[in-house]
């Protein structure tokens, strides 16, 4: 088949056309080799260095570990996050080698801020840390399924906190190195009867009310108690 000549005009076109497309494979070469460029670029400072005791593998700037990085112990535990002047900071998970897990904030190497501290056993712990410790307002969830939400000081409950419990009970009020103690009001079938009172040793201790029907105050209990009885009742 015979090719139809093409008048000058149209030769002119398909020449530029053909120069556009040369052009734009040129650029999507180059495009293409800067990619590679800036990604090697990205990974060039990450590196692997093994100290006497753990392996980093991260960046290094002026000797010192920064930015997220992921750090071996030789103890099996793992620490995934960021750091700063070779210490933990910011966010981070740490794998402990018990089996528990701490999923939060960091600084100076330690658990500052907010996080989740999950136990091998099922406890989980979310709130406020302090140099490590729980401290500040946070919520304990234990694995029988009752819970605490309230202060927390020395990793133990301290202060004013609310415990849920089993079967409807529950007790809001002062707490003191993980015992209900102090003032509170402890409520049973929910809501049905309920304490107001002193308590030691999570037991009714001092001055209380006891109402077995909050429905009917004449049925009340008013006195002093000691380890959950009743020993001097006051009118």
């Amino acid at each position: 088949m015979e090719s139809i000549p093409l008048n000058s005009e149209e030769q002119k076109k398909i020449e530029n056309n053909n120069k556009i497309n040369n052009n734009e494979k040129d650029n999507e070469i180059s495009t293409d080799s800067k990619k590679e460029e800036n990604s090697e670029k990205k990974y060039e400072n990450i590196i692997k260095k093994v100290y006497p005791n753990f392996t980093y593998l991260g960046k290094m700037e002026k000797e010192k570990m920064i930015g997220v990085s992921v750090t071996y112990l030789n103890n099996g535990e793992k620490y995934i996050g960021e750091r700063k002047n070779n210490k933990k900071e910011g966010k981070g998970i740490y794998y402990l080698k018990g089996g528990h897990i701490y999923k939060g904030e960091f600084k100076l190497n330690k658990r500052n801020g907010f996080g989740i501290l999950n136990f091998k056993s099922g406890i989980k712990y979310i709130g406020e840390f302090n140099n490590g410790i729980t401290e500040g307002i946070g919520i304990i969830i234990y694995k029988n399924g009752t819970w605490y939400e309230g202060e927390f000081k020395n990793n133990l409950r301290n202060g004013i906190g609310v415990y849920y419990m089993k079967d409807g009970i529950k007790y809001e009020g002062e707490f003191k190195d993980d015992n209900m103690d102090g003032y509170g009001i402890m409520t049973f079938n929910n809501v049905l009867s309920k304490y107001e009172g002193e308590f030691y040793k999570n037991k009714m201790n001092g001055y209380g009310i006891f109402y077995p029907d909050i429905k009917n105050e004449s049925k009340m209990q008013k006195g002093l108690w000691k380890n959950g009885e009743l020993i001097e009742e006051k009118k």
